[in-house]
């Protein structure tokens, strides 16, 4: 793998507000680079999905993955992609509120 990439605070805490713990967080960042987008959507669902080729692996057989997980995983990440989304509604809605205050 070679040498551990150092993780950005700004993507960690990124990561760490948007609920999840630092361990995978951490985890996500250094296996792409820092990239908190990439991150993010290893963390929905690549995660999942790698820890269980690897398990696969170790018993020696691949299982399929089935039509009905497929569809889990999407309406998980699109779950999540949907919380985030309103996130980042609520904190311009009040930056712009603070903005307005000022300007009053």
């Amino acid at each position: 793998e070679g040498p551990a990439v150092p993780v950005d605070p700004l993507s960690l805490s990124s990561l760490l507000s948007q609920g999840f713990e630092e361990g995978p967080a951490r985890r996500a960042l250094r296996l792409h680079q820092n990239d908190t987008q990439a991150a993010l959507d290893w963390l929905i669902d690549g995660q999942h999905e790698e820890s269980n080729k690897q398990k696969q692996m170790t018993e020696g057989v691949r299982m399929p993955t089935t039509v009905k997980r497929v569809h889990k995983l999407k309406a998980m990440r699109k779950a999540q992609q949907e919380k985030v989304k309103e996130k980042q509604r609520k904190e311009e809605e009040e930056r712009r509120r603070d903005e307005e205050k000022r300007g009053a």
